[in-house]
């Protein structure tokens, strides 16, 4: 009877084990299943700024009373034009009517033309320029000499001054939008946004809730076209093969009335020539140029209105960038990139 009975507790013995270690092995292939198949992780979301795109592309309206005309050159009018309106909608201008105020690149073409800064030149002589930096008569307020025979540079200065003016007039509280802060990233022969250190300024930019500008290549590949950075898409980690991307805003539609809408979409392939970035305000002062900037700028020409009107903007010439005289005969100060009013070609 003994024997039976401790036969029986080793065989109950047996089977209680065999239970426990079938128990235990189920739980640790469990959790080896669950260490070695996580579920994946969310991709990140994007950084997203709204902005209604507008286009050059049909636009025959000459600019600063040329002959080039928005759809020939006017990408970098319309790409601010895009920017200007963001920044309202921001800021939350509207107009008597609670409505939002809006411009066309037409619109904005004609408030350039059609302001005036007044100053007085070295020798004292009474002086004026328009929107575009032209000089016009103080008098009457007409372009000085024949027109412009070639596609104009745009003028920061003037463009901020001009909508400044005009969105004070209409506002329903008679605030304009004013410049809060500016700065800007030049580059020799253009870098790859993913691979540049500024791509993190443009991610804060966007994260603010701001737009940015910036100068891309031609069809030829070389700089001659402005566009609107308006969005961020981190990479996938779920996705092989997955890089980070910027949504842009292009002026310019091809023959079959499509617009780019990635920066690496081609010719322009994630390549960027200058970037600058903006941040407008409701009301309230004009805020200087912050440094640093890569281009040096004669201090003697601050002040200079035929430079720099209206003392916080530079005047940007076509298709050149500032030469780099030696250091220690100039000071570094913030006056932007090249933007060309040519659209791409």
């Amino acid at each position: 009877m003994l024997g039976t009975r401790r036969n029986r507790s080793c065989r109950d013995g047996i089977a209680a084990f065999r239970s426990l270690a079938a128990l235990v092995g189920a739980s640790l292939g469990a959790s080896v299943a669950l260490a070695e198949d996580p579920p994946p992780p969310p991709p990140p979301p994007p950084v997203e700024v709204p902005v209604s795109p507008l286009y050059q592309t049909g636009d025959q309206t000459r600019m600063d009373h040329s002959p080039a005309t928005i759809n020939d050159y006017g990408c970098t009018l319309v790409t601010w034009t895009m920017f200007i309106n963001q920044q309202i909608s921001k800021a939350g201008i509207v107009d008597g009517n609670d409505r939002p105020i809006v411009y066309t690149p037409a619109q904005v073409n004609t408030l350039l033309n059609e302001y005036r800064f007044d100053y007085q030149d070295k020798s004292g002589a009474q002086k004026a320029v328009n929107g575009w930096g032209q000089p016009i008569d103080p008098g009457n307020g007409q372009l000085i000499g024949d027109p412009p025979t070639t596609a104009p540079g745009l003028n920061l200065g003037g463009l901020f001054a001009a909508v400044k003016q005009d969105t004070k007039a209409r506002s329903k509280d008679n605030k304009p939008l004013t410049m809060d802060s500016f700065d800007s990233k030049g580059f020799d022969n253009g870098t790859d946004l993913n691979s540049d250190d500024y791509r993190e300024t443009v991610i804060r930019r966007l994260r603010n809730g701001d737009s940015v500008p910036v100068r891309v290549a031609d069809d030829s590949g070389n700089e001659g076209h402005s566009v609107l950075i308006t969005s961020f898409h981190p990479a996938d980690p779920n996705v092989q093969g997955s890089k980070d991307r910027w949504d842009i805003k292009d002026p310019y539609k091809d023959g079959n009335g499509k617009s780019s809408i990635w920066l690496d979409d081609s010719p322009y392939n994630n390549k960027i020539f200058s970037a600058e970035a903006a941040v407008l305000k409701k009301g309230g002062l004009v805020a200087p140029y912050t440094q640093p900037s890569p281009y040096w700028f004669d201090p003697n020409d601050l002040f200079d209105p035929l430079v720099n009107p209206d003392q916080f903007a530079p005047y940007y010439e076509v298709g050149s960038f500032p030469a780099l005289p030696a250091p220690g005969t100039t000071a570094l100060l913030a006056i932007g990139g090249v933007l060309a009013s040519r659209r791409r070609r």
